[in-house]
């Protein structure tokens, strides 16, 4: 089962709960959504001691869907939603989130014995990346750098202010250099490439998701996941150039980034990130 177990990292607000979305609509796939807590993982010791856990969870989860259909997820109303984070805005100008709690959900579709088994967690298993890889099918979801930024600029999550606690606490290495940044602009900038370097060294190009190609595409996208995502043809819009993104924030990012070196640019042109500034 080891390759039908698949782990879905990437950068936070990404697409990655998109994705997850997405493959719960294919046939003989399911893909769960962030169903461990860092501090519970680091009272196990040790990164390996963490692996020997995500996998006993893969095994009892599939178990469970084959049993009775039912898995333990965050979750929205009872299934894995699109998104976390609500249009509207709230106090402090900030977007809200939507009510996702960790429970058990219901897979109401049937299950070979062989299924795909999906796991997304973005901060926890980028900050355990380099163990993860050596025991799990590992996939990671990318989108472009200043959309990213727009986004976590625009919420009321730990991003906004250039710190990623499920991260920290399993690499104080992180912790320790967020520290030391005190500009919060310069601490997102810091952060957004600690998560593109770190994906860059351990999972391979073709296992690597673009956000864009994954709204152009309908979802087909994901087909490196699992090759029945072949069947996705959603419709689907892109969020970079989001009315919801303040356009004056957006232009001082966008040119702080701009002026960066990161490894986001492995990844993504500069004037990728130009044609958003220069958009609506």
């Amino acid at each position: 089962m080891s390759e039908r177990n698949v782990i879905i990292a990437g950068v936070p607000r990404s697409g990655t709960t998109l994705a997850c979305h997405l493959l719960n609509k294919v046939e003989n796939t399911v893909a769960l959504n962030e169903p461990f807590r860092a501090s519970t993982l680091s009272e196990l010791g040790d990164n390996d001691a963490i692996c020997r856990k995500i996998a006993k969870f893969f095994k009892k989860s599939r178990a469970s869907l084959l049993a009775d259909g039912t898995a333990v997820s965050k979750s929205v109303d009872g299934a894995v939603p699109d998104n976390i984070i609500g249009s509207q805005y709230g106090e402090g100008g900030v977007r809200t989130k939507i009510s996702n709690t960790k429970g058990v959900i219901h897979i109401g579709k049937p299950l070979t014995g062989d299924f795909h088994l999906c796991i997304k967690q973005v901060a926890i298993f980028v900050a355990i990346l380099d163990s993860l890889v050596k025991h799990f099918s590992c996939f990671a979801v990318m989108r472009n750098p200043l959309g990213v930024l727009m986004s976590w600029n625009s919420i009321v999550l730990p991003y906004r202010k250039g710190r990623v606690k499920q991260a920290e606490i399993l690499n104080q290495n992180l912790a320790d250099a967020l520290d030391r940044i005190e500009d919060t602009f310069d601490r997102q900038i810091f952060l957004l490439s600690w998560f593109y370097e770190t994906i860059n060294k351990y999972i391979a190009r073709e296992a690597v998701i673009h956000y864009e190609d994954m709204i152009k595409s309908g979802g087909k996208a994901l087909r490196p996941i699992t090759p029945e995502a072949a069947t996705l043809n959603e419709s689907l819009e892109s969020r970079n150039s989001s009315k919801l993104y303040d356009p004056e924030l957006k232009k001082i990012l966008g040119e702080k980034l701009l002026k960066s070196d990161g490894t986001y640019w492995e990844y993504y042109s500069k004037e990728s990130v130009e044609t958003l500034l220069k958009s609506n």
